[in-house]
């Protein structure tokens, strides 16, 4: 099974405002974000799922990361699974006992984090701007992975805001270790 994060980050690494919210409106790369995730078992923490209430579509299977005992908020939709998990671990223990091929954490910087050790790809988009968000991906080795894919710089059509899409790879027999290194 995969265990694929996606996200989008400034040039600073930067992934959101501590106020909540990402710090920038691209609809190009939303409908990335939200075509990758079409189908998929999703991984994401209580405040961004909170935050994405509206976002969720029939067909995702949501594990909310959560020490909360309050309930979860019901979803418009009766094909949105959501249930709650404790741990990184029994999130994906559940996912892969239901028989997903691949489970996408979706955020936010401490779901990202628990779940770097064992991610197999990295989906990251960059955003060609310094936004001054103080949220941060978590720091990654990339002596541990290779980039197989990157798509050509672009510009959102909405906006005058450039990004690129890149895919990582973990090499083989890496073992997973926290590192300062930018891309």
């Amino acid at each position: 099974m995969h265990t694929t994060l996606i996200a989008a980050h400034d040039e600073d690494g930067a992934i959101g405002r501590h106020s909540g919210g990402l710090p920038w409106h691209l609809p190009d790369e939303t409908a990335h974000f939200r075509a990758y995730c079409q189908d998929k078992w999703l991984i994401v923490g209580r405040q961004t799922f909170n935050e994405m209430l509206g976002w969720f579509q029939p067909g995702h299977h949501i594990i909310v990361l959560t020490s909360n005992h309050h309930p979860l908020p019901a979803l418009p939709h009766p094909d949105i699974h959501v249930e709650s998990a404790r741990s990184m671990e029994d999130a994906q223990t559940r996912a892969l006992q239901s028989g997903a091929a691949e489970i996408v954490v979706i955020g936010g910087a401490r779901t990202y984090a628990a779940a770097l050790p064992a991610a197999t790809r990295l989906v990251l988009t960059t955003v060609h701007l310094h936004s001054q968000a103080t949220v941060l991906f978590p720091p990654v080795s990339w002596n541990q992975w290779r980039r197989t894919h990157t798509s050509h710089r672009r510009q959102d059509t909405s906006t005058t805001v450039e990004f690129t899409i890149d895919t990582w790879e973990r090499i083989e027999n890496t073992h997973p270790q926290q590192a300062a290194i930018a891309p």
